[in-house]
């Protein structure tokens, strides 16, 4: 099996991975568009991660693929790759994802003692639960 070395083999991978599996055409891949648009999904996630752990070496989790959203920042940190001056978008990166709005869309749960939503929770901790 081949390893990757550097940036430009990593985002050539991807480009190429993408063009094989996923069924883009090249000329509708940018580099800077975010995975999502290109039909990757979690499923690909799981299955690109897998397959670039191989190739680098070293695990690759799929929420890397959320965390670096696109070819190029992708490729960026899974080679290591610094750009000086650049703000990278990622947990490993500059971005204060803190600062970030956050919408909690839905919560649901079930625990012993009777609580089966996110209210009996709530309750469950106020009580000192």
């Amino acid at each position: 099996m081949t390893s990757l070395h550097g940036e430009d083999a990593v985002r050539q991978w991807l480009v190429d991975y993408l063009v094989t599996n996923v069924g883009c055409s090249p000329d509708e891949i940018d580099g800077d568009a975010p995975l999502s648009d290109l039909a990757v999904g979690s499923a690909d996630a799981v299955m690109i991660a897998g397959e670039l752990s191989e190739l680098l070496g070293r695990s690759v989790s799929p929420v890397e693929f959320w965390q670096y959203p696109t070819i190029n920042t992708l490729a960026r940190f899974l080679s290591g790759a610094q750009h000086g001056g650049e703000e990278e978008t990622g947990a490993g990166g500059g971005h204060r994802w803190a600062d970030e709005p956050v919408a909690v869309v839905g919560v649901g749960c079930r625990f012993p003692g009777g609580v089966v939503g996110a209210e009996s929770l709530w309750g469950l901790l106020i009580g000192g639960g």
